[in-house]
Parts: structure tokens; C-alpha cells; sequence
């Protein structure tokens, strides 16, 4: 067996696992190495039969490693750096056994093409940087949460057309370049540092679309939901100084890691005011931050309205996937 080395990790009720492989490693290779590096943890204690591996493809997305396929190389079909999410298959089993959850993804529901998908008559041409090694990797995906929100407001372009729009925590920028496609006045699109790289990249490919649209600015900008701006810092980059900044904000799928779920929600409370409206996409994932999440905005709104995308728009979504309108 060749040495498998986990070069990153993150746990919590979350275990994604980054790995750097040598050649002719099986799938049994693989599934022991990663059992016995959760092992560590002496409240896990987990068997072959506990867990679930999806693994990351870069076509086709997270794939399931079944324990019945004797897969003779990763390397060849998942190249030499991959990336896994472990599922425990207890949750939910008889009372005394972990009750936590564990992160799951499936593969990619929407169709989403980095090279051109149809949009508004338009042809939205979004790239993502699915192997980045400088971060964790997930910040500069296109994740379903991104897609749905921007096909909805596909179907409801009054939402964002001549509005100033916000998006928080945009990675390639999907629902925000969406926006700005759409017709709205400005759009900011926001994230750390490390994002805009790409999300500069993505405003220049479909620099065209945005033009014909009628959108007067896009901005990027680096928003720290540790650290996040004044409004009046945000309005100042407008050149708009009639219009309130901003009118509309955007989230899509940022709800991931317990840890970040106050700052963003601290981020939103700042940024937002009585006349805002914040479209948030999430997708449920641990237990912790889905309580945090729904402490805090309960808190912060007066108004949470879930919409439901088949019946408003005929839009089929994963049942584990939620559009929600915000008021404050």
C-alpha cells in the first residue's frame, strides 16, 4: 500500500478529508486510511460499515465510493490530490450512539456548464476553481444553493432590475452576476480576498451581458463577515448616491461551518435595513449550525417567507435545499 497522507481536515459534526495519494491505491486503501485518521478521535471509533465516502470529481461532482466497489486505482479515475466527505451512517440509529450530523453532499442537481448555460436569452458563462490548494477549497465551487437562486430570479426579474444589489460570500459569484445580467442598477460582489481573483475573472467573461443589460457598475469587493463594513462605506463606492446600497441582498449557500454562521448573520443585521430584501438559499447540513442559523434569524427578521419553487416558478429543487425571502 502507498503512503496516504491527509493534508487537510475539518472537523466538527463535519468531516471533509483533502488527501495527496501515490499510485495504485484501491478503494480498500483508501477506505482504511481514512477510518484509521477519524480514528483518532476516541468518540468516533468507526468501522467500514459506518461510513459513507463520497469522493469529489470534477466533471460529475461528489461521487459515492460503495463498499462493494473494488475500485483496482483512484488515481486514474480521481487523480492524485482529491478530496472526500465522511458520512456516518449512524445518525439517527438508537439512542446512546452519535446524534450528531455529518456533512453530505450529492452530486450537483442543476445543470450548471462552466463553458456557457442558457440564461435570460443570454449565454452566462461562470467559472469555478474546484481544486484550489491555497484555501479549503470550497469557497471558489458553484454549489446548487448559487444555481437555484439564480434561476428563480431568472423567473422574477423584478426582484433585482434597477436595484442595488449585494451579495455576500459570492465565491465564482453565480447569483450576483446573475443579477447584474438581469438588469440591476449595481451589484457589489463580495468575499475574502482569495475569491476575487475569480470573481473578477467571471465579471470580464460576461462583461458583454452585463453591458446590454443596462447594470451601470459591478464591483468586487473584499467583505470579512469578522470585520464587515459600514453601509455608508458600501454607498460611498456607488454611482448611485440617490439610491440606497443595498437594496437587495443575496446569499447563497454560505450556511456551512457552525463557526461562521454569527459573523454572517452580524454581516446581514449590519448591512440591511427595514426596506431590504435578503434572498437566502440554504442547504441543511450539521445540526449546530442549522440552530445557530435559525436562532439568528429569527432574530434579526420580522418576516421569513420559504418559497416554494415549484409551485411559484416551476422549478424542481433537492428537498434538502431552501429559498427563503427575508424582511427585517
Amino acid at each position: 500500500m502507498q503512503k496516504i497522507l491527509v493534508v487537510f481536515e475539518w472537523q466538527h459534526e463535519v468531516h471533509k478529508i483533502r488527501i495527496e495519494i501515490d499510485s495504485d491505491v484501491k478503494r480498500k486503501d483508501l477506505m482504511q486510511a481514512i477510518i484509521s485518521y477519524l480514528n483518532q478521535d476516541d468518540h468516533l471509533q468507526l468501522n467500514e460499515s459506518d461510513i459513507a465516502i463520497e469522493i469529489y470529481h470534477p466533471v460529475v461532482g461528489f461521487q459515492t465510493l460503495m463498499n462493494e466497489d473494488e475500485i483496482e486505482n483512484i488515481v486514474e479515475i480521481f487523480g492524485k490530490r482529491i478530496r472526500c466527505i465522511v458520512h456516518d451512517k449512524r445518525i439517527g440509529a438508537s439512542a446512546g450512539q452519535r446524534k450528531e450530523e455529518t456533512l453530505l453532499i450529492k452530486g450537483r442537481f442543476f445543470e450548471y456548464d462552466p463553458n456557457g448555460m442558457e440564461f435570460a436569452g443570454k449565454n452566462l458563462i461562470i467559472k469555478e476553481d474546484c481544486n484550489n490548494r491555497e484555501e479549503d477549497g470550497t469557497g471558489l465551487n458553484v454549489w446548487d444553493g448559487s444555481l437555484l437562486l439564480a434561476r428563480y430570479l431568472e423567473r422574477n426579474q423584478k426582484l433585482v432590475q434597477n436595484k442595488n444589489v449585494l451579495e455576500l460570500g459570492c465565491g465564482p459569484a453565480v447569483a450576483g452576476i446573475s443579477a447584474a445580467v438581469l438588469g440591476a442598477s449595481e451589484v457589489i460582489l463580495s468575499d475574502l480576498e482569495y475569491s476575487l481573483p475569480l470573481v473578477r475573472q467571471n465579471v470580464e467573461i460576461n462583461h458583454q451581458s452585463i453591458h446590454e443589460s443596462g447594470c451601470q457598475k459591478v464591483h468586487c469587493m473584499e467583505i470579512d463577515w469578522f470585520n464587515p463594513p459600514e453601509v455608508d462605506s458600501i454607498s460611498s463606492i456607488s454611482q448611485q448616491k440617490d439610491k440606497a446600497f443595498p437594496q437587495v441582498i443575496l446569499i447563497a449557500d454560505c450556511v456551512w461551518l457552525d463557526e461562521l454562521v454569527n459573523p454572517l448573520m452580524n454581516t446581514v443585521e449590519k448591512l440591511s435595513d427595514l426596506d431590504t430584501s435578503i434572498l437566502i438559499t440554504y442547504q441543511r447540513r450539521g445540526k449546530k449550525a442549522h440552530d445557530i442559523f435559525w436562532g439568528r434569524m429569527k432574530e434579526i427578521f420580522s418576516s421569513i417567507v420559504e418559497i416554494d419553487t415549484k409551485k411559484d416558478c416551476n422549478i424542481e429543487k433537492p428537498e434538502s435545499i431552501f429559498l427563503y425571502m427575508c424582511h427585517k
